[in-house]
């Protein structure tokens, strides 16, 4: 997405990253329809209080140019129509929209430091969809709930950080997806990178810091799930992060709280 950034993880999730996906192939653009909800007998909980259901999301068709306000002069970040290092498409989660002098403008949550960046981009750049999908990890329970419409459909336990490298706290989206070649590997099935980053590590291994949910698998299954022992990460059984990664695509909010 960017053309300066690295893209550095958590535990050996940048090992990958930094190799230039060694192992890894691209996640394909084109999202799997998502399974109607009836399928998951949902229960209804109170609307989550961060950007209302159906999410907004914004593909970029041609480069952008984040700035710090509509039709503003300060730019916060150039954008491109992929990401690296898997290639997938940049879709954004919108937090906003606006009109000036005519233009459609859309503020959206960067993948940058610090933690809960924003910028505002022209409209005419991005296709525009939306997504009924939600996750929401809570790290005090160590579990990762999926919400359809506002309504849970699946709750998993994960690990998350230790207290010496917590998962940060915020709304953050899916950046990219991203599915590994052996999912026996530390990192599992999959990786979904967030546009979260960790607020210890400003550099880990190699890259940013980045945090991500992704799989289990090798000498990450002595970790159980519903503890806090990762470097910030999300880690969840690989039959877990499967299912996630076929209905939860790029610009899918992401609360943890």
């Amino acid at each position: 997405m960017r053309v300066t950034r690295g893209t550095g993880a958590c535990n050996a999730l940048v090992v990958c990253m930094a190799a230039g996906l060694v192992g890894c192939t691209r996640a394909g653009p084109v999202r799997t329809p998502a399974p109607a909800p009836e399928e998951f007998a949902p229960r209804h909980v109170p609307k989550l209080a961060s950007v209302p259901a159906p999410a907004t999301i914004a593909r970029l068709v041609a480069p952008a140019s984040a700035r710090s306000a509509p039709n503003g002069q300060r730019i916060v970040e150039r954008l491109q129509t992929t990401v690296r290092p898997g290639g997938g498409p940049t879709e954004l989660l919108v937090l906003d929209r606006r009109t000036v002098e005519g233009t459609p403008w859309l503020r959206v949550r960067l993948p940058e430091r610090p933690n809960g960046s924003a910028g505002w981009i022209d409209g005419n750049d991005v296709v525009m969809s939306s997504t009924p999908w939600r996750i929401v990890v809570s790290t005090e329970r160590r579990t990762l709930a999926v919400f359809w419409n506002d309504q849970q459909v699946r709750s998993y336990p994960v690990v998350v950080g230790a207290p010496s490298s917590p998962t940060p706290h915020g709304l953050f989206a899916i950046e990219e997806r991203i599915p590994l070649a052996d999912p026996n590997g530390f990192l599992g099935s999959w990786i979904l990178t967030l546009t979260a980053h960790s607020t210890v590590y400003q550099h880990f291994d190699g890259g940013d810091g980045q945090v991500a949910i992704h799989g289990r698998g090798g000498s990450s299954l002595l970790v159980p799930v519903g503890t806090a022992r990762s470097h910030g990460c999300v880690r969840m059984d690989n039959s877990a992060v499967d299912w996630l990664a076929r209905v939860a695509g790029p610009g899918t909010p992401v609360d943890i709280v």
